[in-house]
């Protein structure tokens, strides 16, 4: 299934069975882009030599739990789940699915025997899924995949943790860096604490930049002290220092062109980065 059409049609099936992303700890999170972000996971699981029903699809995002298809964009990513594990949350589900390509099958053909075929979504799903693996689902479609889980759900766990590459495959996605983590700044993760927050800092000028402006300034420096200014990590959206830095970068002043740069001109580098920081070990 295409990762990026089946990515939306397959979140409520990881919500229905309650996955998550296990190596991703719990941060709520906001730049000063006008909104804040949730980037929640269980935090530290481990990996397991087995598939659960809460960690049906690898336990990374709903790109890696998909219905039947393909595994991703032509020509190999890598050959192994290390190599894997040095690229973005989504690329490195499709190198798993490519490095795992038997475990993949017989997922897929897991999920297909229940809810395709002779299953219950059959029909809601015969122009899209169950005919062509790499179409987008319709309403209705998702709609009989999300109501039919719990028939399926304990049958398409069982039939992964028949195959051992399937099992494998959900250790290679458990391996993956966090969502929302750009590429550029996964060899970042990999670092100490203080390498790590320098190499995020390199990678992204602009957000530097933007946020040193508001700090440096004293706009918001008492009451970010804990968090932007001093500590390099997030704060929530809500609170008194996210809405002071969301004012200065929206107010005239100082700092309100180069946040408009930092969001607008430079590919909103200042979300990357914080993210980046939130996850240096």
């Amino acid at each position: 299934m295409n990762l990026t059409s089946s990515r939306f049609f397959l979140a409520a099936f990881l919500t229905a069975l309650g996955c998550s992303s296990p190596s991703t700890p719990s941060t709520t999170s906001t730049g000063a882009s006008g909104g804040a972000a949730a980037s929640t996971g269980s935090g530290g699981a481990g990996m397991t030599g087995s598939v659960s029903s809460s960690s049906v699809g690898s336990g990374s995002d709903s790109s890696t739990v998909s219905g039947s298809g393909s595994s991703g964009a032509g020509g190999s990513l890598a050959t192994t789940d290390a190599e894997c594990a040095l690229h973005e949350h989504s690329t490195c589900a499709t190198c798993c699915d490519q490095v795992h390509a038997k475990g993949l099958a017989a997922y897929n053909a897991a999920f297909a025997g229940c809810f395709c075929g002779a299953g219950p979504c059959a029909g809601p799903c015969a122009g899209t899924i169950c005919t062509d693996p790499n179409a987008a689902p319709s309403d209705a479609c998702s709609s009989c995949i999300g109501n039919n889980i719990p028939a399926c759900g304990a049958a398409i766990v069982e039939a992964c943790n028949a195959e051992p590459d399937c099992t494998a495959r959900s250790v290679c996605a458990k391996g993956c860096p966090p969502q929302g983590v750009q590429e550029v700044d996964v060899a970042c993760l990999q670092k100490p604490h203080a390498s790590c927050l320098s190499c995020c800092d390199g990678n992204h000028p602009a957000g530097v930049a933007a946020l040193d402006c508001v700090c440096q300034s004293d706009v918001c420096a008492a009451v970010c002290a804990d968090t932007v200014c001093d500590q390099k990590s997030f704060t929530a959206f809500d609170s008194p220092c996210g809405k002071c830095v969301e004012a200065a970068f929206a107010a005239p002043g100082a700092c309100s062109f180069t946040g408009q740069t930092c969001y607008n001109q430079i590919g909103k580098d200042c979300s990357p980065l914080m993210t980046c920081w939130t996850y240096c070990p």
